[in-house]
Protein backbone atom coordinates (compact mmCIF):
# COMPACT_ATOMS: atom_id res chain seq x y z
CA UNK A 1 0.00 0.00 0.00
CA UNK A 2 2.81 2.54 0.68
CA UNK A 3 4.11 1.54 -2.64
CA UNK A 4 1.17 2.48 -3.98
CA UNK A 5 0.92 5.84 -2.73
CA UNK A 6 4.46 6.67 -3.25
CA UNK A 7 3.48 5.76 -7.10
CA UNK A 8 0.36 8.12 -6.68
CA UNK A 9 2.37 11.27 -5.73
CA UNK A 10 5.04 10.45 -8.29
CA UNK A 11 2.28 10.61 -10.93
CA UNK A 12 0.85 13.94 -9.44
CA UNK A 13 4.73 15.25 -8.89
CA UNK A 14 6.70 13.75 -11.81
CA UNK A 15 10.23 15.63 -10.18
CA UNK A 16 11.12 15.09 -7.01
CA UNK A 17 14.25 16.44 -6.06
CA UNK A 18 16.72 16.98 -3.10
CA UNK A 19 19.37 19.03 -2.51
CA UNK A 20 21.83 18.53 0.35
CA UNK A 21 21.32 14.69 0.22
CA UNK A 22 24.81 14.07 1.15
CA UNK A 23 24.18 16.27 4.71
CA UNK A 24 21.19 13.21 5.45
CA UNK A 25 22.31 10.84 7.85
CA UNK A 26 22.34 6.86 6.06
CA UNK A 27 21.29 5.23 9.03
CA UNK A 28 19.83 5.55 13.46
CA UNK A 29 17.45 7.54 14.19
CA UNK A 30 17.05 11.10 13.77
CA UNK A 31 14.27 14.03 13.92
CA UNK A 32 13.82 15.95 10.41
CA UNK A 33 12.14 19.38 10.66
CA UNK A 34 10.16 20.88 7.82
CA UNK A 35 7.69 23.60 6.50
CA UNK A 36 4.50 22.15 6.40
CA UNK A 37 2.74 24.23 2.93
CA UNK A 38 0.51 20.80 1.61
CA UNK A 39 -1.11 19.38 4.61
CA UNK A 40 -0.74 15.28 4.41
CA UNK A 41 1.04 15.07 1.56
CA UNK A 42 3.83 16.87 2.81
CA UNK A 43 5.70 13.61 4.68
CA UNK A 44 5.78 11.45 1.18
CA UNK A 45 7.94 13.68 -0.68
CA UNK A 46 10.25 13.38 2.03
CA UNK A 47 9.87 9.23 2.79
CA UNK A 48 10.22 9.06 -1.28
CA UNK A 49 13.64 10.97 -1.31
CA UNK A 50 14.89 9.98 2.14
CA UNK A 51 14.01 6.18 1.01
CA UNK A 52 13.56 5.07 4.69
CA UNK A 53 9.89 4.96 6.78
CA UNK A 54 9.47 8.34 8.24
CA UNK A 55 6.92 8.88 11.26
CA UNK A 56 5.08 12.24 11.82
CA UNK A 57 3.07 13.86 14.19
CA UNK A 58 -0.88 14.33 13.45
CA UNK A 59 -3.37 16.18 15.17
CA UNK A 60 -5.52 13.04 16.48
CA UNK A 61 -8.94 14.20 15.12
CA UNK A 62 -7.45 12.85 11.97
CA UNK A 63 -7.99 9.58 12.69
CA UNK A 64 -11.58 10.17 12.71
CA UNK A 65 -11.84 11.37 8.74
CA UNK A 66 -12.68 8.32 6.31
CA UNK A 67 -9.28 7.91 3.87
CA UNK A 68 -7.40 10.03 5.87
CA UNK A 69 -7.55 8.35 8.74
CA UNK A 70 -6.20 5.06 6.98
CA UNK A 71 -2.95 6.83 5.47
CA UNK A 72 -2.31 7.96 9.08
CA UNK A 73 -2.51 4.78 10.26
CA UNK A 74 -0.06 3.24 7.40
CA UNK A 75 2.45 5.98 7.93
CA UNK A 76 2.53 4.62 11.56
CA UNK A 77 1.38 8.39 12.03
CA UNK A 78 1.32 9.60 15.94
CA UNK A 79 -0.92 11.41 17.23
CA UNK A 80 -1.29 15.25 19.09
CA UNK A 81 -4.05 15.61 21.17
CA UNK A 82 -5.14 20.13 21.48
CA UNK A 83 -7.49 21.57 23.83
CA UNK A 84 -9.81 22.73 21.38
CA UNK A 85 -10.61 19.68 20.08
CA UNK A 86 -11.69 18.12 23.39
CA UNK A 87 -14.43 16.40 23.32
CA UNK A 88 -14.83 15.81 20.05
CA UNK A 89 -14.38 12.15 17.94
CA UNK A 90 -11.22 11.17 18.01
CA UNK A 91 -10.02 14.35 20.40
CA UNK A 92 -8.86 14.02 24.13
CA UNK A 93 -11.21 13.55 26.76
CA UNK A 94 -10.20 16.54 28.96
CA UNK A 95 -7.08 14.77 29.56
CA UNK A 96 -4.25 16.68 26.74
CA UNK A 97 -1.53 16.38 29.00
CA UNK A 98 -1.65 12.62 29.31
CA UNK A 99 -2.17 11.71 26.09
CA UNK A 100 0.18 14.12 24.76
CA UNK A 101 2.80 12.36 27.01
CA UNK A 102 2.29 9.06 25.94
CA UNK A 103 2.58 10.06 22.36
CA UNK A 104 5.69 11.85 22.93
CA UNK A 105 7.40 8.75 24.35
CA UNK A 106 5.96 6.89 21.90
CA UNK A 107 7.90 9.52 19.42
CA UNK A 108 10.92 8.87 21.93
CA UNK A 109 10.97 5.10 21.47
CA UNK A 110 10.74 5.18 17.68
CA UNK A 111 13.61 7.27 17.67
CA UNK A 112 15.74 5.26 19.65
CA UNK A 113 14.96 2.29 17.52
CA UNK A 114 16.49 3.94 14.69
CA UNK A 115 13.73 5.51 12.97
CA UNK A 116 13.19 9.12 11.27
CA UNK A 117 10.76 11.08 13.23
CA UNK A 118 8.95 14.08 10.91
CA UNK A 119 8.15 17.20 12.70
CA UNK A 120 6.55 20.14 11.42
CA UNK A 121 6.87 23.22 14.00
CA UNK A 122 4.56 25.33 13.16
CA UNK A 123 1.84 23.13 14.37
CA UNK A 124 -0.73 23.51 10.97
CA UNK A 125 -0.73 23.43 7.36
CA UNK A 126 -0.90 26.94 5.67
CA UNK A 127 0.02 28.62 2.01
CA UNK A 128 1.33 31.84 3.82
CA UNK A 129 4.44 33.29 2.12
CA UNK A 130 6.59 33.02 5.29
CA UNK A 131 7.06 30.62 8.14
CA UNK A 132 4.58 30.61 11.44
CA UNK A 133 6.02 31.08 14.75
CA UNK A 134 7.39 28.18 15.47
CA UNK A 135 4.99 25.92 18.39
CA UNK A 136 7.31 24.24 21.38
CA UNK A 137 6.37 21.04 20.82
CA UNK A 138 8.98 19.86 18.04
CA UNK A 139 11.50 21.27 20.68
CA UNK A 140 10.23 19.43 23.68
CA UNK A 141 10.15 16.06 22.21
CA UNK A 142 13.47 16.90 20.87
CA UNK A 143 14.80 17.53 24.68
CA UNK A 144 12.81 14.89 26.15
CA UNK A 145 14.36 12.24 23.68
CA UNK A 146 17.78 13.30 24.45
CA UNK A 147 17.20 13.38 28.09
CA UNK A 148 16.71 10.07 28.54
CA UNK A 149 19.15 8.88 26.03
CA UNK A 150 21.59 10.42 28.67
CA UNK A 151 22.34 13.13 26.13
CA UNK A 152 24.07 10.15 24.17
CA UNK A 153 23.95 12.65 21.37
CA UNK A 154 22.91 9.90 18.65
CA UNK A 155 20.03 11.76 17.42
CA UNK A 156 20.67 14.47 15.34
CA UNK A 157 18.17 16.91 14.10
CA UNK A 158 17.87 17.70 10.47
CA UNK A 159 15.97 20.76 8.55
CA UNK A 160 14.56 20.00 5.38
CA UNK A 161 13.01 22.91 3.46
CA UNK A 162 9.92 22.18 1.23
CA UNK A 163 9.62 23.67 -2.32
CA UNK A 164 6.55 23.03 -4.55
CA UNK A 165 6.43 24.41 -8.27
CA UNK A 166 2.99 24.98 -8.29
CA UNK A 167 1.64 22.35 -5.25
CA UNK A 168 -2.13 21.99 -6.32
CA UNK A 169 -1.05 21.56 -9.96
CA UNK A 170 -0.93 18.14 -11.91
CA UNK A 171 2.21 17.33 -13.65
CA UNK A 172 4.82 19.73 -11.28
CA UNK A 173 7.77 19.52 -9.58
CA UNK A 174 9.06 19.37 -6.01
CA UNK A 175 12.21 20.02 -4.42
CA UNK A 176 13.61 19.42 -0.69
CA UNK A 177 16.50 21.39 0.79
CA UNK A 178 18.06 19.83 3.24
CA UNK A 179 19.89 21.92 6.16
CA UNK A 180 22.96 21.66 8.27
CA UNK A 181 22.02 18.63 10.99
CA UNK A 182 23.26 19.67 14.32
CA UNK A 183 22.91 17.65 17.79
CA UNK A 184 21.78 18.70 21.57
CA UNK A 185 24.73 17.72 24.01
CA UNK A 186 25.17 21.40 24.51
CA UNK A 187 21.67 22.00 25.54
CA UNK A 188 22.22 19.28 28.45
CA UNK A 189 23.68 21.70 31.29
CA UNK A 190 20.46 24.42 30.42
CA UNK A 191 17.91 22.11 30.27
CA UNK A 192 18.56 20.52 33.62
CA UNK A 193 18.53 24.10 35.12
CA UNK A 194 15.75 25.41 33.18
CA UNK A 195 13.43 23.25 31.55
CA UNK A 196 11.36 26.14 29.92
CA UNK A 197 13.68 28.25 29.07
CA UNK A 198 15.99 25.86 27.58
CA UNK A 199 12.50 24.88 25.21
CA UNK A 200 12.75 28.62 23.87
CA UNK A 201 16.18 28.34 22.97
CA UNK A 202 15.47 25.21 20.75
CA UNK A 203 12.46 26.51 19.40
CA UNK A 204 14.84 29.38 18.04
CA UNK A 205 17.04 27.28 17.20
CA UNK A 206 14.54 25.19 14.88
CA UNK A 207 13.49 28.40 13.59
CA UNK A 208 16.80 29.80 12.23
CA UNK A 209 17.47 26.28 10.96
CA UNK A 210 14.14 26.24 9.49
CA UNK A 211 14.79 29.88 8.00
CA UNK A 212 17.96 28.83 5.99
CA UNK A 213 15.97 26.14 3.76
CA UNK A 214 12.19 27.46 3.30
CA UNK A 215 11.89 30.68 0.81
CA UNK A 216 10.11 33.18 2.13
CA UNK A 217 9.10 36.69 1.52
CA UNK A 218 6.54 39.08 2.42
CA UNK A 219 3.88 38.35 -0.26
CA UNK A 220 2.98 35.70 -2.57
CA UNK A 221 3.69 38.03 -5.80
CA UNK A 222 6.92 37.66 -4.87
CA UNK A 223 7.25 34.12 -4.46
CA UNK A 224 5.17 33.99 -8.12
CA UNK A 225 8.22 36.18 -9.70
CA UNK A 226 11.20 34.26 -8.49
CA UNK A 227 11.08 31.15 -10.93
CA UNK A 228 10.45 33.77 -13.52
CA UNK A 229 13.34 35.72 -12.84
CA UNK A 230 15.98 32.97 -12.29
CA UNK A 231 14.85 31.38 -15.85
CA UNK A 232 15.94 34.67 -17.32
CA UNK A 233 19.02 34.85 -15.69
CA UNK A 234 19.43 31.08 -16.00
CA UNK A 235 18.20 31.36 -20.09
CA UNK A 236 15.34 28.49 -19.25
CA UNK A 237 18.70 25.72 -17.87
CA UNK A 238 18.41 24.92 -14.54
CA UNK A 239 18.17 21.79 -12.17
CA UNK A 240 15.63 22.84 -9.56
CA UNK A 241 18.63 22.40 -6.81
CA UNK A 242 20.28 25.55 -8.41
CA UNK A 243 17.17 27.59 -8.91
CA UNK A 244 16.58 27.50 -5.06
CA UNK A 245 19.73 28.77 -4.62
CA UNK A 246 19.70 31.61 -7.07
CA UNK A 247 16.02 32.32 -5.53
CA UNK A 248 17.54 32.21 -2.11
CA UNK A 249 20.16 35.09 -2.94
CA UNK A 250 17.22 36.89 -4.74
CA UNK A 251 15.37 37.29 -1.92
CA UNK A 252 18.25 38.54 0.16
CA UNK A 253 18.99 40.86 -2.49
CA UNK A 254 15.25 41.77 -2.55
CA UNK A 255 15.18 42.66 1.36
CA UNK A 256 18.84 44.63 1.26
CA UNK A 257 17.72 46.92 -1.80
CA UNK A 258 14.66 47.25 -0.15
CA UNK A 259 16.34 48.70 3.91
CA UNK A 260 18.70 50.38 1.89
CA UNK A 261 18.35 51.44 -1.92
CA UNK A 262 14.12 51.29 -2.55
CA UNK A 263 15.22 53.25 -5.78
CA UNK A 264 17.33 51.07 -7.44
CA UNK A 265 14.70 48.42 -6.60
CA UNK A 266 11.84 50.34 -8.18
CA UNK A 267 13.78 50.89 -11.16
CA UNK A 268 14.47 47.13 -11.84
CA UNK A 269 10.48 46.35 -11.02
CA UNK A 270 9.36 48.64 -13.63
CA UNK A 271 12.10 47.68 -16.26
CA UNK A 272 10.53 43.89 -15.10
CA UNK A 273 7.26 45.16 -15.59
CA UNK A 274 8.10 46.90 -19.25
CA UNK A 275 9.64 43.36 -20.33
CA UNK A 276 6.92 41.62 -19.62
CA UNK A 277 3.85 43.84 -21.26
CA UNK A 278 6.55 44.04 -24.36
CA UNK A 279 6.82 40.48 -24.48
CA UNK A 280 3.18 39.81 -24.70
CA UNK A 281 2.29 42.85 -26.67
CA UNK A 282 4.16 40.81 -29.18
CA UNK A 283 2.71 37.48 -28.52
CA UNK A 284 5.09 35.52 -26.43
CA UNK A 285 2.96 33.23 -24.21
CA UNK A 286 5.53 33.59 -21.36
CA UNK A 287 8.36 36.72 -21.58
CA UNK A 288 9.79 34.93 -18.90
CA UNK A 289 10.91 31.62 -20.55
CA UNK A 290 13.90 32.59 -22.83
CA UNK A 291 14.26 31.60 -26.56
CA UNK A 292 15.37 27.93 -26.76
CA UNK A 293 17.93 26.28 -29.04
CA UNK A 294 17.60 25.92 -32.95
CA UNK A 295 15.07 22.55 -32.90
CA UNK A 296 16.48 19.37 -34.64
CA UNK A 297 14.22 18.02 -36.65
CA UNK A 298 15.27 14.71 -36.44
CA UNK A 299 14.44 14.71 -33.02
CA UNK A 300 11.12 16.48 -33.82
CA UNK A 301 10.34 14.33 -36.66
CA UNK A 302 10.41 11.67 -33.96
CA UNK A 303 8.48 13.55 -31.51
CA UNK A 304 5.71 13.44 -34.19
CA UNK A 305 6.14 9.92 -35.38
CA UNK A 306 5.62 9.10 -31.94
CA UNK A 307 2.66 11.49 -31.08
CA UNK A 308 1.22 9.88 -34.61
CA UNK A 309 1.61 6.71 -33.50
CA UNK A 310 -0.65 6.64 -30.09
CA UNK A 311 -3.41 9.29 -31.56
CA UNK A 312 -5.90 6.80 -32.18
CA UNK A 313 -5.03 5.49 -28.30
CA UNK A 314 -5.41 9.09 -26.75
CA UNK A 315 -8.53 9.94 -28.67
CA UNK A 316 -10.24 7.43 -27.16
CA UNK A 317 -8.30 7.75 -23.57
CA UNK A 318 -9.44 11.36 -23.95
CA UNK A 319 -12.80 10.51 -24.54
CA UNK A 320 -13.34 8.28 -21.69
CA UNK A 321 -11.50 10.26 -19.11
CA UNK A 322 -12.07 13.88 -19.88
CA UNK A 323 -15.25 14.14 -17.81
CA UNK A 324 -14.12 12.21 -15.04
CA UNK A 325 -10.85 14.14 -14.68
CA UNK A 326 -12.40 17.61 -15.16
CA UNK A 327 -15.01 16.77 -12.72
CA UNK A 328 -12.28 15.09 -10.07
CA UNK A 329 -10.82 19.13 -10.20
CA UNK A 330 -13.73 20.55 -10.15
CA UNK A 331 -15.35 18.45 -6.97
CA UNK A 332 -12.05 18.82 -5.18
CA UNK A 333 -11.54 22.79 -5.34
CA UNK A 334 -15.14 22.70 -4.05
CA UNK A 335 -14.43 20.01 -1.38
CA UNK A 336 -12.01 21.14 0.10
CA UNK A 337 -13.65 25.38 1.10
CA UNK A 338 -10.94 27.34 0.03
CA UNK A 339 -8.28 25.78 2.10
CA UNK A 340 -5.89 25.00 -0.60
CA UNK A 341 -3.69 23.16 1.44
CA UNK A 342 -6.09 20.38 1.28
CA UNK A 343 -5.95 21.13 -2.30
CA UNK A 344 -3.83 18.71 -3.88
CA UNK A 345 -4.50 15.58 -1.71
CA UNK A 346 -8.15 16.09 -2.38
CA UNK A 347 -7.12 16.01 -6.75
CA UNK A 348 -5.27 12.78 -6.06
CA UNK A 349 -8.13 11.28 -4.03
CA UNK A 350 -10.52 12.44 -6.60
CA UNK A 351 -8.47 11.72 -9.43
CA UNK A 352 -8.32 8.12 -8.22
CA UNK A 353 -11.81 6.96 -7.10
CA UNK A 354 -13.24 8.85 -10.33
CA UNK A 355 -10.78 7.03 -12.52
CA UNK A 356 -11.29 3.79 -10.51
CA UNK A 357 -15.27 4.13 -11.28
CA UNK A 358 -15.05 4.91 -14.94
CA UNK A 359 -12.42 1.49 -15.15
CA UNK A 360 -14.38 -0.67 -12.91
CA UNK A 361 -17.73 0.37 -14.68
CA UNK A 362 -17.17 0.58 -17.84
CA UNK A 363 -15.36 -2.76 -17.66
CA UNK A 364 -18.16 -4.60 -16.01
CA UNK A 365 -20.64 -2.92 -19.02
CA UNK A 366 -18.52 -3.97 -21.66
CA UNK A 367 -18.89 -7.40 -19.77
CA UNK A 368 -22.43 -7.81 -19.58
CA UNK A 369 -23.05 -6.34 -23.43
CA UNK A 370 -20.57 -8.19 -25.07
CA UNK A 371 -19.18 -10.67 -23.01
CA UNK A 372 -16.40 -11.51 -20.59
CA UNK A 373 -13.56 -11.90 -22.83
CA UNK A 374 -13.95 -8.08 -24.34
CA UNK A 375 -14.69 -7.05 -20.35
CA UNK A 376 -11.53 -8.20 -19.91
CA UNK A 377 -9.50 -6.65 -22.75
CA UNK A 378 -11.38 -3.22 -21.64
CA UNK A 379 -10.21 -3.89 -18.18
CA UNK A 380 -6.62 -4.07 -19.32
CA UNK A 381 -6.68 -1.64 -21.90
CA UNK A 382 -8.13 1.98 -20.02
CA UNK A 383 -5.34 2.09 -17.91
CA UNK A 384 -2.95 1.98 -20.72
CA UNK A 385 -5.28 4.63 -22.68
CA UNK A 386 -5.67 7.09 -19.87
CA UNK A 387 -1.49 6.92 -20.07
CA UNK A 388 -1.58 7.26 -23.41
CA UNK A 389 -3.46 10.16 -23.23
CA UNK A 390 -1.44 12.02 -20.61
CA UNK A 391 1.86 11.40 -22.55
CA UNK A 392 -0.05 13.00 -25.90
CA UNK A 393 -0.91 16.18 -24.40
CA UNK A 394 2.65 16.71 -22.53
CA UNK A 395 4.73 15.63 -26.06
CA UNK A 396 2.48 18.07 -27.62
CA UNK A 397 2.67 21.03 -25.21
CA UNK A 398 6.56 20.51 -25.54
CA UNK A 399 6.47 20.49 -29.35
CA UNK A 400 4.41 23.52 -29.48
CA UNK A 401 6.54 25.29 -27.03
CA UNK A 402 9.64 24.56 -29.41
CA UNK A 403 8.35 25.68 -32.40
CA UNK A 404 6.59 28.85 -30.66
CA UNK A 405 9.75 29.99 -29.59
CA UNK A 406 12.34 28.43 -32.15
CA UNK A 407 10.66 28.64 -34.93
CA UNK A 408 8.43 32.00 -34.71
CA UNK A 409 10.89 33.80 -32.97
CA UNK A 410 13.62 33.00 -35.23
CA UNK A 411 11.56 33.59 -38.65
CA UNK A 412 11.22 37.02 -37.58
CA UNK A 413 15.16 38.05 -36.42
CA UNK A 414 14.11 41.87 -36.06
CA UNK A 415 11.50 41.08 -33.63
CA UNK A 416 13.65 38.83 -31.68
CA UNK A 417 16.58 40.90 -31.84
CA UNK A 418 14.35 43.33 -30.53
CA UNK A 419 13.19 40.89 -27.23
CA UNK A 420 16.82 39.90 -27.16
CA UNK A 421 18.28 43.36 -26.14
CA UNK A 422 15.18 44.01 -23.53
CA UNK A 423 16.28 40.35 -21.87
CA UNK A 424 19.83 41.20 -21.39
CA UNK A 425 19.04 44.74 -19.94
CA UNK A 426 16.28 43.66 -17.59
CA UNK A 427 18.98 40.30 -16.76
CA UNK A 428 21.83 43.03 -16.35
CA UNK A 429 20.09 45.41 -13.75
CA UNK A 430 19.47 41.88 -12.05
CA UNK A 431 22.30 40.72 -11.87
CA UNK A 432 24.39 43.59 -11.15
CA UNK A 433 21.70 44.06 -7.67
CA UNK A 434 22.86 40.65 -7.53
CA UNK A 435 26.34 40.51 -7.29
CA UNK A 436 26.24 43.88 -5.25
CA UNK A 437 23.35 42.71 -2.62
CA UNK A 438 23.02 39.21 -2.38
Amino acid sequence: MRRLIYWLISIFYPLIEIEGAEKVPQSGGMIVISNHPNGIIDPVPLMIKLERPISFLAKSTLWGIPIISSFVKLFNAIPIYRHKDDGKWFGPKGDVAERNEASFQKAGKHLRDGGILALFPEKVTHSGSQLLPLKTGAARIALLNEAESDWSGDIPIVPIGLWYEHKSRFRSSVLLVVGEPFTLEDYREGYEKDERETVRQLTEKLDESLDEVVLQAESHEILRTLPLVVNLLNKGRSKLESQHTQMQSLLSAYTKLKQQNPARLNKIVDAMRQYDQLGRSLGLRNPWQPDLPPVSWGHLISRFAGLTLITPFAALGLLIFYIPYRLSGFIAEKAILGDDTQLSLAKIVGGVLFLLVTWFGLSIWIWNQLGNMYGVIVFIALPLLAFSTMVWFETLQAIAYRLTHSGWLRSREEVRAFIDKHQNDVSKLISDALQEYA
